[in-house]
């Protein structure tokens, strides 16, 4: 039975220092989060804007109310397949574009 005693208050100290040493380890680990969280130095001041301003890239839209007819000549000339480009007349460029419901 002594034997069993002496097991048992070996078995203990060695699960009291595990969860003192756990206990320890988080607290510190805790603590650190904590010091780095409200002591970190704050940046004021955007570094990589400043930076990288002038490469940036943007485009300026412009919309046109109405297409004028060289523009339309040159959408249909690019993305369809009409034939006889010089032979069209006005009109039938427009009947042609009232067709196609463009």
């Amino acid at each position: 039975m002594d034997n069993q005693n002496y097991l048992n208050d070996i078995h203990k100290k060695i699960r009291y220092k595990k969860r003192r040493d756990n206990f320890v380890g988080s607290v510190g680990a805790i603590t650190v989060c904590f010091m780095v969280f409200f002591f970190a130095p704050k940046i004021e001041e955007d570094i990589l804007f400043d930076d990288f301003y002038d490469s940036i890239s943007y485009y300026d839209w412009e919309l046109i109310d109405e297409p004028s007819t060289d523009d339309i000549l040159d959408y249909l000339i690019d993305y369809t397949c009409i034939e006889d480009y010089d032979q069209l007349m006005e009109e039938e460029l427009l009947d042609l574009i009232n067709d196609m419901n463009l």
